[in-house]
This record gives C-alpha cells, structure tokens and sequence, in this order.
C-alpha cells in the first residue's frame, strides 16, 4: 500500500519540478566545466604567444662552437639582457680588438628580438675535452610578464 501512495504523490507537476531541478544542476555542473576550459585555454594562449629567448653553443668546426642567442617564440622579445656567471671569455680575446665579453651584444639591453631572429658569434673556442665551460647564462625580463 505504501508504494501506490509514493506513485500517487508523484503528480505531473512535481515530475515537472523535479525534472527541471536536475536540468538545473547539469546546467550549474557544465557551466562550471566550460569556465575550467576557458581559463585554460586562456592560459595556453598567453603561453604560446610570449617570446622565447635562448643562448645555446652550436658545434662549427672542431675546436669552435658558435654562441647563438635566438628568439623561438612567436612574438617580439624587448629589452633582452644577456650576461654569463662566470663572465664570457675566449682564449682569442688578447688578439681581439674587443674581448667576447664586452661585445655590445653581452653588455647593453637588446631593444627587440623579432620571432626567429638568430644573433650569432661565431668561431668562440670550445674545450678540447668536449664538455662546455661551466656558463650559465642568464636572461632576466625587462618589461614584460614573465622571464622566458
């Protein structure tokens, strides 16, 4: 007898009701999913359009490496500043008229780096052993979001 009493409560109306608060929390539960999505699309938008500056040593011709300093991002680096803890130094810079170091490239800010725009120095000594000198170069952000 109970269970004939629970279908008789169950008029249209509250079927209705009922029906229209489930769709109410479905519809709560996707909203929620969908901001998720925005914020992380958002998020990967920003991270693949900001620059992305390296300096990296490329094998020339035994001995030699070239100091390669490039944008691989997809947008503009500005104020870019290089340095090198130890300092940059080459076995040539007695017979150079400037010392690697103080090549204007390692000592003043480089004012914009277009995407794929490669700086290169070439023929900088490597060590006969194979293994890089204990550099490690540093490129701090000057007025933008983030360090790259």
């Amino acid at each position: 007898m109970a269970a004939v009493d629970w279908l008789e409560w169950w008029t249209a109306g509250r079927v209705v009701g009922a029906a229209a608060e489930a769709q109410l929390v479905v519809v709560g539960w996707a909203a929620l999913y969908a901001r998720g999505q925005v914020r992380e699309a958002r998020t990967l938008r920003e991270e693949q359009a900001r620059p992305f500056v390296m300096v990296d040593l490329e094998r020339w011709d035994q001995p030699f490496v070239n100091l390669v300093v490039a944008n691989l991002g997809k947008t503009m680096a500005r104020n870019v500043r290089i340095s090198f803890d130890p300092p940059l130094e080459s076995s040539f810079d007695k017979k150079a008229p400037v010392p690697i170091g103080q090549l204007k490239l390692f000592t003043a800010p480089i004012p914009s780096l277009a995407p794929g725009k490669r700086f290169i120095v070439e023929g900088a000594p490597f060590p006969q052993g194979g293994t890089a000198p204990g550099l490690a170069p540093s490129l701090p952000w000057i007025g933008g979001q983030a360090p790259c």
